[in-house]
């Protein structure tokens, strides 16, 4: 078999809309979006004059595969990242929102509210089903960018998780994690946007600036942070 094979276009003027990429959310929900389970168009709200995307959590979930709403991007061979803004201001006491590796060995980097103080956190759902919550980060602000680097390459599925504060450097939490494909989660791993309620309905998470980084600019981004020492040691 050839390593590579060449075929004539059928819509050979055609230009073709990239399967993933970055999304401000001015021109409403792009087509390389997925949801996660059917929407509810009553608990979301995209607002292009403001780039935002709203989630408002609907029922107490017990863990994020659970979350209505959740948006999904695929990620790209052979390693990719994406960077989100989130507007925690408006959640309420047990809420998590952030930006997750979404499969059944899921992993996720989130802002989350326990008693009126808004903390920083990963969840690493492990392939014999265990959830580990790492101990919440205190952070003084309820505005934080979230970043989460993915490396397939030579079968290494592993998913790395990132945190900010008034854009700063970035910091790394949790440990890495391995990523699985199973049954459990048929669609493959996708990076995710997600709120859900863990006590209480109503709250809700504003996401802003989602930008898909592809290997080369991962390849860049790592550079500068093992200069900074946050990354991959």
């Amino acid at each position: 078999v050839p390593e590579e094979i060449e075929v004539c276009s059928t819509r050979p003027d055609y230009t073709y809309q990239p399967l993933v990429g970055s999304d401000d959310f001015h021109n409403g929900l792009l087509p390389r979006w997925q949801f996660n389970h059917d929407p509810d168009p009553l608990y979301y709200c995209l607002d292009p004059l403001q780039g935002t995307y709203t989630i408002t959590t609907r029922e107490v979930c017990t863990e994020l595969t659970q979350a209505v709403n959740t948006i999904t991007q695929r990620m790209s061979y052979p390693s990719c990242a994406a960077e989100v803004t989130v507007d925690a201001s408006e959640l309420k006491e047990g809420d998590i929102a952030g930006l997750c590796a979404l499969q059944g060995c899921y992993a996720a980097v989130g802002i989350t509210k326990r008693q009126g103080k808004y903390e920083v956190l990963m969840l690493d759902k492990r392939e014999d089903g265990i959830l580990n919550v790492t101990d919440g980060i205190v952070v003084g602000s309820h505005q934080i960018d979230f970043r989460l680097e993915a490396d397939f390459c030579n079968m290494k599925d592993e998913a790395r998780c990132y945190y900010r504060v008034n854009k700063g450097d970035w910091l790394p939490i949790g440990t890495v994690h391995k990523l699985y494909f199973k049954l459990d989660h048929f669609t493959g791993c996708r990076f995710g946007l997600f709120c859900y309620a863990a006590e209480e309905t109503g709250g809700s998470a504003c996401f802003r600036e989602f930008l898909y980084h592809d290997v080369d600019e991962t390849t860049i981004i790592n550079c500068c942070c093992k200069e900074k020492g946050n990354a991959y040691e």
